[in-house]
């Protein structure tokens, strides 16, 4: 695409154009630039980037308006909940390369290595009371089982509520925390870990029943 349609579809300067071309370029996408024919994205990196996921979310009104990618931090529940407390509306989604201190339900360890997986958690305000609050949980399990057997082909099953199995093996799981107040839920904080890149050697030996089939 040349140098003058972009210009025109965005509405910056070619100037602009060429400035944003050598961001993406130090990001690590490779982008081909030729006099005559324009530019040519060649590839991605295999990172996130906040900016590309949200282009990718097309027009949602709520859920994923605001994206934060953070290279390493301790929980990505953790990030959100603080978030909360903030005042941030519901929707944000906090990613994280790595967790330092990733948790699964009853304290349990979640091992999540940098670039080994998909880690992220989602702020809600749901008008709903604390005992209904499982309906999320439940909910998501159902969407996170239908987006993995899209993009892989696989077929996942639902270890009811929270797990996503496959051939036996546990891939995925939700974690769920909430603040509440007697009769009506305050914030809650959706925390999704999926094992993408994952090998049997990245795990100990007291993980073995997580490993990735």
């Amino acid at each position: 695409m040349s140098g003058a349609e972009l210009s025109q579809v965005l509405r910056v300067s070619r100037a602009a154009v060429w400035a944003r071309i050598e961001d993406l370029r130090s990001l690590g996408y490779d982008i081909e630039a030729s006099p005559h024919r324009g530019y040519r994205l060649l590839s991605t990196p295999d990172l996130l980037h906040a900016e590309d996921l949200i282009s990718r979310l097309g027009k949602t009104k709520v859920m994923g308006r605001d994206v934060r990618v953070f290279q390493e931090t301790t929980s990505t529940n953790d990030v959100i909940e603080k978030l909360a407390h903030d005042g941030v509306k519901e929707g944000v989604v906090v990613f994280a390369e790595s967790q330092t201190r990733g948790r699964g339900r009853l304290g349990r360890k979640w091992m999540s290595p940098a670039r080994r997986g998909l880690w992220f958690s989602v702020l809600l305000r749901p008008n709903l009371r604390p005992q209904e609050a499982t309906r999320l949980t439940v909910a998501s399990a159902t969407a996170l089982r239908r987006a993995i057997e899209s993009q892989t082909g696989l077929k996942p099953e639902i270890k009811w509520p929270n797990d996503i199995l496959v051939r036996g093996r546990k891939v995925a799981g939700i974690l769920t925390e909430l603040s509440a107040e007697l009769d009506r839920v305050k914030y809650l904080v959706l925390g999704i870990g999926v094992d993408v890149n994952l090998n049997a050697g990245d795990f100990p030996r007291s993980c073995v029943g997580w490993r990735h089939p």
